[in-house]
């Protein structure tokens, strides 16, 4: 019988993994897992069946929310002198040009074409945020694929899209809470509903594309495993997006509460550690927001009184000028928060990807 050799003895230890967060593991937790309180107070009240005035009021309240975090990106932009000179054209002519497109759909009566729009567009904005926040998770550990993380924001969030309609509580819920979510959202849903039969044509499929993009998914991750390269900090925020996934079929409105609720914190919480990172230096301020957001207190005032001023302008706005302005006036903010965003947050600029912690994409 042969004798084993003192290496050959010994086992071979498995690689040791290190969480390696976006910013600390508490603010990191925080973003991941916002919407869970929204999801569980709306499905606590909803099930009661008795309180639908307070679902309703729910539903108002986030959607308010997301309202007045859009215009944090023109306070990131106008607000630095810097950032503004890097896209100059852009940042002079998009204010505009929204105002003109906007204007003249208001002028034309083309919301109904707008709606729609305008609600896949959210969609789509809202699942590339947290398409880039997984993008930043792989490349601070060194790995990943972004073909892969694509498909794991967009797939599994078709398929359940698919189910929810199929489901008649979805249905229900959307005549029961129409009030809260206001008619325009609600006639967005309602056209949703009416392709329900194209949609149940759709959902084997989506399904399945979705199981395979999750098992592909899981063999990158065994081998990242393997080779000593996983994060598990990206293992949070990916089981965090799955529970929100799950909590939509069992509940639409909760899920649609926590869904839009989780968008709205997410992007809030990134603007304050950009803040904090960007401008909370020794080095003297170069720009209105170094001034501004230079110490904790001043970053927490600014914040605070930015919300603040928003949500009195809004209730001022709403109550005094006629229904078709105040529409024009949340596109434009809306238009220019969705196009600027996808500008000022590229990883591939070597600022916002030092602030991030990882190094700049190799251009091509």
């Amino acid at each position: 019988m042969t004798q084993l050799s003192a290496a050959q003895r010994i086992p071979r230890s498995r690689p040791r993994l290190r969480s390696t967060w976006l910013y600390r593991p508490g603010t990191d937790l925080l973003i991941a897992w916002s919407w869970l309180p929204f999801y569980a107070v709306t499905a606590l009240v909803a099930s009661a069946g008795t309180a639908d005035a307070v679902v309703v009021a729910i539903l108002g309240w986030v959607l308010a929310i997301s309202l007045l975090h859009q215009p944090l990106t023109l306070l990131l932009v106008y607000g630095d002198s810097g950032q503004f000179r890097a896209h100059r054209r852009l940042f002079v002519w998009g204010p505009i040009v929204a105002v003109g497109l906007i204007g003249a759909t208001a002028v034309l009566g083309l919301w109904v074409l707008v709606l729609p729009i305008a609600a896949a567009w959210q969609v789509f904005h809202t699942q590339q945020q947290r398409y880039g926040l997984l993008r930043i998770y792989g490349r601070k550990a060194g790995y990943g694929s972004p073909r892969l993380d694509r498909a794991m924001c967009y797939l599994p969030l078709a398929a359940v899209t698919a189910l929810v309609v199929a489901l008649p509580a979805a249905s229900d819920q959307l005549h029961r809470f129409a009030a809260g979510i206001g008619s325009d959202n609600a006639s967005k849903l309602d056209q949703l509903f009416a392709a329900r039969g194209t949609i149940l044509l759709l959902l084997v499929p989506l399904v399945v594309a979705a199981l395979v993009a999750v098992g592909l998914y899981l063999r990158q991750e065994r081998a990242a495993c393997r080779a000593g390269e996983a994060n598990p900090a990206k293992w949070n925020y990916l089981l965090a997006s799955a529970a929100l996934l799950a909590g939509l079929v069992v509940n639409p409105v909760a899920g649609l509460v926590a869904y839009v609720a989780a968008h709205a914190l997410e992007y809030i919480l990134v603007v304050d550690r950009t803040l904090a990172a960007r401008y909370g230096r020794s080095s003297p301020p170069s720009s209105l927001l170094g001034v501004l957001a230079g110490t904790t207190v001043r970053r927490n005032l600014l914040l605070a009184g930015f919300f603040l001023v928003l949500a009195l302008v809004n209730v001022e706005l709403r109550g005094t000028i006629p229904a078709t302005a105040y529409l024009v006036i949340i596109y434009v903010v809306g238009l220019l928060h969705f196009g600027y965003d996808a500008v000022i947050w590229k990883a591939r600029r070597p600022a916002v990807a030092a602030e991030f912690g990882v190094r700049p994409a190799a251009p091509g």
